[in-house]
C-alpha cells in the first residue's frame, strides 16, 4: 500500500478549498521511536499519541500566527 495516496490526495482537497492541512505522520513516527502513541491492540491513539497529537498541532498553531490568545 502506498501511504503517500492519502496525503497527496488530501493536500489537493486542501488547496482547491483553500483549507489548512497538518501532516501528522512525520511527528507521531518520530515520536513514537520513544514511547507508543498507539494501543497494542490496535492503531487508536493511546494517551501519549493524543498528547503528541496536540503538541504537533498547538506548535503549528503557534508558528502560522493562528493561535489567538
Amino acid at each position: 500500500y502506498d501511504f503517500s495516496k492519502p496525503k497527496i490526495y488530501l493536500e489537493r482537497i486542501a488547496s482547491k478549498h483553500n483549507l489548512y492541512l497538518v501532516d501528522l505522520r512525520p511527528e507521531l513516527l518520530k515520536a513514537q521511536t520513544t514511547d507508543p502513541i498507539n494501543w497494542p491492540t490496535d492503531v487508536h491513539w493511546n494517551e501519549n499519541g493524543h498528547q503528541q497529537v496536540a503538541n504537533i498541532l498547538f506548535t503549528y498553531l503557534e508558528k502560522t500566527g493562528l493561535l489567538l490568545r
